[in-house]
């Protein structure tokens, strides 16, 4: 987790202020967690490991009642981003997802799909355009049926690559 990543997760969080009390992180790292805790020092907090879940399938009992889902730096390992927005979902009001929309490493082959790297994100409600690599499914969260909140983006790796932070209403999905 880089420092610019957690400064656009905070500002996209403090900006729209959810309410919050039950947090769920997939795989989260210790400067997601202490953000957690300055933004909801009371907020219960669940941090699931790579092991512990899977978003291609139903959830266990713990996921029920979470307010807010963050999941950063993973969906970029999703071959369904729908399937996995609509089963968070299920259980959860909000999420947060912060991921890549351009990368640097598109041109290294050993980052290529087949090591899971397989989805490059937009946000056009919010300018934000991912990249039309062939070899990665582009995603647009704005058109999910999902309402998108806020969203930050920031420039990385020289600034060729592009990264946002967005958060997305769970509550209702509109049709497509």
């Amino acid at each position: 987790m880089r420092p610019e990543d957690i400064k656009a997760i905070s500002k996209v969080l403090v900006r729209s202020k959810p309410a919050v009390r039950r947090v769920m992180l997939l795989s989260g790292s210790d400067e997601e967690k202490e953000l957690v805790w300055k933004l909801w020092p009371q907020a219960l907090m669940t941090d699931m490991s790579e092991a512990e879940w899977n978003l291609y399938g139903t959830h266990p009992a713990a996921w029920i009642g979470i307010d807010l889902v963050m999941v950063c730096n993973t969906f970029m390992c999703s071959k369904d981003p729908g399937l996995w927005l609509d089963n968070i979902a299920q259980s959860s009001r909000y999420v947060l997802i912060q991921d890549l929309a351009i990368a640097k490493r598109r041109q290294d082959r050993h980052l290529a799909p087949e090591t899971g790297d397989f989805a490059r994100y937009s946000v056009s409600s919010h300018g934000i355009m991912g990249e039309t690599d062939p070899g990665h499914l582009v995603y647009d969260l704005s058109t999910s049926g999902y309402r998108v909140i806020d969203c930050e983006s920031y420039r990385i790796d020289d600034g060729v690559g592009l990264k946002f932070a967005a958060l997305l209403d769970l509550s209702r999905k509109t049709r497509k």
